[in-house]
């Protein structure tokens, strides 16, 4: 706004801003009043700011705009700041050329992405994993125009294809960049960890590509570590990531359409309330803390007994139930669940149709309670509670797995 200001005052029309350090929205001029871009900004740096503005604030319209200075800000880790500075430097946003390219890079991917699925694992689950990547409310209005924000959901997708393949390096590499660029796959690359240790215990031998995967993965994240320190804000920007990202997640915990278990909690569970304001959400939480951390370890119980046995892709994708257990995330890091139909959960062809069939009808049902009741909020309360439904069944099948192969081994080594 302040470049704006310089630069002929484009966006007079926006009246209200967010800040950034109370996720507070204020009037425009509160925050235009205490910012002084020559602190922040040299002169040199100031004046392609400047141009960079100009060029970018005709291709939405003043109205549009509005929403963009209530958004939450900036939030990527500085690794993620460092491949964007590097293609933005060899595309630059000021070309109208450049930008185009630069917004259809992930539909590029994507389309990269999807051939390497369908050569993996065939026609009909490429298939479905398109079909739910696009029809997933998660992604409403994300896939054009946007900048690198599905690098993270091909990287993932590709790590599980290369699993499949047991080519552990590429692999590794691959989840390693989502991870740096996005954080929350750590969960899954751990519940993948969880299962190879387990399977180290049991056999008393520590698989060769358990090894490479390790390593690999290990001095990839070193490297986008020292990457990331290379941005304007050196080697600090890593701890400014880490205070504003807990910021904003603890933000995310009571804001609208956010998915996660904790989310359920927010809202009162007797009355099923929807139109609840951030403050009454807080007072619930509290209020429900206890339940929340019950229905958690429950949960996690259950995954541990399910990931134990299983390996490589698999276990992977299985990383979903701790996230949803322990994490409220921004929604479209949900596009993950339309790679379940790539795991084969269940013990037949079908227990996973039935999975398919319900992924799609999950989705079915949050459209039409949407539609009949508008609210965010409230819809993406129904949302999670539908995940409650469809991640137990996966659980469910995966714990019957489980026993029945712990059952046939017992009966193998002689024992009732």
């Amino acid at each position: 706004l302040a470049a704006d200001r310089e630069e002929g005052n484009y966006w007079r029309d926006v009246r209200r801003v967010r800040n950034l350090h109370t996720y507070e929205v204020e009037p425009r001029k509160a925050g235009e009043d205490r910012y002084r871009p020559l602190d922040h900004f040299s002169p040199e740096r100031w004046q392609a700011f400047r141009r960079d503005v100009v060029a970018l604030q005709t291709q939405m319209r003043p109205r549009s705009w509005r929403g963009v200075f209530t958004d939450r800000g900036y939030n990527p880790p500085p690794f993620w700041t460092f491949v964007g500075q590097r293609l933005t430097a060899f595309l630059p946003a000021s070309s109208i050329a450049a930008l185009k390219v630069l917004t259809v890079l992930d539909l590029l991917f994507l389309a990269l992405t999807f051939w390497l699925i369908r050569r993996t694992f065939g026609p009909r689950p490429a298939l479905l994993v398109l079909l739910f990547l696009t029809l997933s409310p998660v992604n409403t209005g994300r896939f054009v125009g946007g900048f690198l924000q599905y690098d993270w959901f091909c990287t993932i997708a590709a790590g599980v294809c290369w699993l499949r393949q047991r080519k552990p390096v590429p692999a590794a590499a691959a989840l390693a960049y989502a991870t740096m660029t996005r954080v929350f796959p750590l969960f899954l690359v751990g519940s993948m960890r969880i299962a190879a240790v387990a399977i180290w215990v049991r056999s008393g031998k520590l698989r060769r590509r358990d090894l490479r995967f390790g390593v690999t993965f290990a001095l990839f994240c070193l490297m986008a570590l020292g990457l990331g320190s290379l941005t304007g804000r050196g080697p600090g920007a890593w701890k400014e990531f880490v205070d504003n990202i807990s910021h904003h997640t603890e933000e995310h915990t009571y804001g609208e359409r956010r998915i996660g278990l904790k989310h359920v909690f927010t809202h009162d569970l007797a009355s099923f309330g929807f139109d609840e304001e951030v403050a009454e959400r807080r007072e619930t939480f509290v209020r429900q803390h206890t339940a929340y951390q019950g229905a958690a370890a429950l949960g996690l119980l259950a995954f541990a007994l399910a990931v134990v046995r299983r390996r490589d892709h698999r276990a992977l994708l299985l990383g979903l139930i701790p996230l949803f257990l322990l994490t409220v995330s921004s929604r479209y890091y949900w596009s993950c669940l339309a790679l379940v139909p790539l795991a084969g959960f269940g013990e037949s062809t079908l227990q996973r149709r039935r999975l398919d069939l319900t992924q799609g009808l999950l989705f079915g049902a949050y459209y039409l309670f949407a539609f009949l009741r508008p609210d965010r909020y409230g819809a993406y309360s129904f949302l999670n509670l539908l995940l409650v439904a469809f991640l137990g069944l996966l659980l469910g099948y995966e714990l019957k797995r489980s026993w029945r192969a712990h059952r046939r081994l017992a009966v193998r080594r002689g024992r009732p």
